[in-house]
């Protein structure tokens, strides 16, 4: 961009506005670019909320399996209110600075920068809450014409909003302009709604600041989108007021062209002046612009009254003959798209949030799912569009300050503006999938985005890149398989985050090598029929190309995982109660031959694998609660001979076995619920010492053992519904780590090698 020159033709160039006024500006006149405004492609993300539609739907993001931190890009020059917005690998961002970036998808690397002029001191504006003020409104792409749309409010030569048009590729400025409409103040004039591109036209949507502070009205800008043509503009005909703004979010543009915005409140509660209203506008293709039609709600006095903004969101097209409108006071309003009804006319309206919440910015719909974001949690709607339209509250999310929402990989994804926590839910039921922090507060009205298969947001001067992924089973991860939803969930130790679908009611979940990778495979045991279902962790746990096999099958048969072979792979265990015997199917052969072992077979026995021999096979173990016995058939006898260690025996005791003492041999663990104390007889001082720590307590809770810290020694858990509690060997087991992960009925799994 260095070695460009740019060369600008200043020339005196009129506006002429539908009210009449006239308005002369200094304007530079850059390449054409007389576009006729498309849909994205499949994986572009040009405008606000993707579409002209405003639908807030990415259809070629593959379903949602789990996600992981791709990228966290470097400290940008100011905060960012607008949404990211994607074309193929770029990513372009804008902040409070005016500053323009655009950085690589993939790495989050900065491709280039542009600063178009001082922006305006908060200090020196009536009222509002931002500052310093640049670029808030979201640009708009034409993809085609490579070309972005951005604008710009500038302290100098006084203040001033400036429409830039910038090459994609380069960041060259093509053109500039003024935009501000003729007779408004700027002074009191806030760019706040995300700019619109259809047929060779941009628009541009005024409101007031934040505060209602002094004279402004609703306005609407339109130039076209070579530099060369005059601002068209319309002023909503209120007394005062009645400002363009949608929460960040922009004029829809519907399939003739026409452009809906939705009024925030006038000052009027007598005369209806159009504040707080739906209104549809020709295009500034056959200037002037002007009101075709318009809806407004039968309380629209009181809504004035009361600062109710109807238009704190913009219309959404549901379809070619239906539109939503929701505002601050929380009704939905579904209405006739070519006929929009005027005061009253709504063909449906019910009451969406609840608690006098109200909805701000955009929101998101993928047929039949709406996503409306109330200021108090997601609200998804059915819509039915029958001849007869309405909608009914499919499931409301958790609670929390919902920004405006997307919908990607069959997931709803928002930021909580109040503490930075990064959601995505189930399209069809809100279940949390998955949610993280940002690290800070965002910006008021965030919004995220979807592109090159990653969800991008921003976090007050960064943005972070989500990468979509598969499952993905580590040893020491926190793993859950729920079973009333037969998925898995995994969460690593780096904070990537998977799940995958796979298994049925009454499944037993495990982990082992089967597939001799080094890596985990998630094992499902079905007693029903004596198969074994393994999620290879070399198919990338693709349920497609899971293996079967049978093995077991009666009534009461205890499924397991160990590694008697010693080839580092798992054997497949059926532990049958009823004879005392083991049925091991061996690894080493393919699975295709085994061996079996009495061993054990008094009601009651507990049977476990783990290698007190310190060979790197598994002996058998039966734990013998009602004597508070161990006995342990050891593979370096050939499973020929036992050892017999009293260790436990109070009711209710759980055995468990891990390497605590780090040595690579079994310690044997007693854990005591009605005291909350683990005991552990240590493999290091022979089984003749032990060490007690208190450790829980609550009732339910659920011990387990497992390296979570990553230091090659045991640590001990507990899973407390949704929540772990690790006490970490590599603080001698004296601090600990909590997460939040799962939900109470999930079966925690501890994953160890075997």
């Amino acid at each position: 961009m260095g070695a460009l020159i740019l060369v600008t033709i200043l020339v005196a160039q009129t506006l002429a506005f539908s009210h009449g006024t006239v308005l002369t500006a200094r304007t530079s006149i850059g390449p054409q670019h007389a576009v006729v405004y498309q849909d994205p492609s499949s994986d572009d993300w040009p405008t606000y909320h993707r579409d002209m539609f405003r639908s807030g739907y990415d259809p070629a993001t593959p379903p949602f399996t789990g996600v992981t931190l791709n990228w966290k890009s470097t400290t940008l020059d100011g905060d960012v209110y607008a949404e990211p917005l994607i074309v193929g690998t770029e990513v372009v961002v804008a902040t409070e600075e005016n500053s323009l970036y655009e950085l690589n998808a993939t790495t989050g690397k900065i491709l280039w920068h542009i600063n178009f002029g001082t922006p305006v001191n908060g200090a020196v504006l009536p009222c509002g809450d931002i500052n310093p003020s640049g670029i808030t409104s979201t640009p708009v792409i034409d993809v085609a014409g490579r070309t972005i749309f951005v604008v710009a409010f500038l302290s100098s030569p006084s203040l001033h909003h400036q429409l830039f048009a910038v090459d994609l590729d380069t960041g060259a400025v093509e053109f500039q302009m003024g935009i501000d409409p003729p007779g408004s103040n700027p002074l009191y004039q806030q760019q706040r709604a995300a700019l619109a591109l259809s047929n060779g036209y941009v628009y541009v949507g005024y409101g007031g600041l934040d505060g209602d502070c002094g004279p402004y009205h609703g306005r609407l800008a339109a130039t076209n989108t070579n530099g060369g043509g005059p601002v068209i503009g319309y002023q909503v005909p209120t007394g005062n007021a009645g400002a363009i703004w949608g929460g960040g979010d922009g004029p829809v543009v519907d399939q003739s062209g026409n452009i809906l915005v939705a009024t925030g409140n006038s000052f009027s509660t007598t005369i209806f002046d159009y504040g707080d209203a739906v209104l549809k506008l020709s295009p500034a293709t056959s200037p002037p612009i002007s009101l075709v039609d318009y809806f407004a709600p039968s309380n629209w006095a009181t809504l004035n009254g009361g600062d109710l903004d109807l238009g704190s969101t913009e219309p959404v097209t549901l379809s070619s003959s239906y539109i939503f409108q929701i505002g601050k006071e929380g009704v939905g309003y579904i209405l006739n798209a070519n006929n929009l009804g005027h005061i009253g006319g709504q063909l449906y309206s019910s009451q969406v949030c609840t608690d006098s919440g109200g909805a701000y910015g955009g929101l998101a719909y993928s047929s039949p799912y709406l996503i409306v974001p109330c200021d108090n949690g997601l609200v998804a709607l059915n819509v039915n569009l029958g001849s007869t339209p309405s909608f009914t509250v499919a499931w409301r999310g958790p609670s929390f300050l919902a920004g405006p929402p997307i919908i990607a990989g069959n997931a709803v994804w928002d930021v909580d503006a109040g503490n930075g926590m990064i959601y995505a839910l189930s399209l069809s039921s809100g279940q949390t999938l998955f949610h993280g922090t940002i690290g800070t507060t965002p910006t008021h009205f965030n919004s995220v985005s979807a592109g090159d298969g990653q969800i991008f947001v921003t976090a007050s001067r960064q943005v972070l890149a989500y990468l979509q992924q598969t499952l993905s089973i580590g040893y020491g991860d926190f793993l859950v398989w729920r079973p009333s939803s037969a998925t898995w969930y995994d969460l690593s130790r780096g904070g990537v985050f998977t799940y995958q679908s796979f298994g049925g009611s009454g499944d037993v979940p495990l982990v082992g090598d089967v597939d001799g990778d080094g890596k985990p495979d998630a094992i499902l045991y079905r007693p029903t029929t004596g198969q074994w279902l393994i999620l290879t962790s070399s198919s990338n746990y693709n349920p497609s190309s899971a293996r079967t096999i049978n093995w077991g099958g009666v009534s009461g048969d205890i499924p397991l995982v160990g590694d008697m072979s010693g080839n580092g792979r798992a054997d497949l265990i059926i532990y049958r109660p009823s004879t005392g015997v083991w049925y091991i199917l061996l690894s080493s052969i393919g699975y295709t031959g085994y061996k079996t072992v009495s061993w054990g077979g008094v009601p009651g026995d507990i049977p476990l694998v783990g290698d007190v021999s310190g060979n790197g096979r598994s002996d058998l173990i039966i734990y013998r609660p009602s004597q508070g016995i161990w006995y342990i058939l050891l593979s370096s006898t050939g499973y020929t001979g036992y050892r017999a260690i009293g260790w436990g025996g109070v009711s209710g005791d759980v055995p468990l076995v891990g390497s605590v003492s780090g040595n690579g041999r079994s310690d044997l663990i007693i854990y005591r619920p009605s005291q909350g104390i683990w005991y552990i007889l240590l493999s290091s001082t022979g089984y003749s010492g032990y060490r007690a720590i208190t450790w829980g307590g609550v009732s339910g809770d659920i011990p387990l053992v497992a390296d979570y810290d990553g230091d090659g020694r045991a640590d001990l858990a507990i899973f407390r519904s949704g929540t772990w509690y690790v006490l970490t060997s590599s603080t001698n087991y004296t601090g600990y780590i909590t997460k939040s992960f799962g939900a109470a009925g999930d079966v925690p799994i501890p994953v160890n090698k075997t």
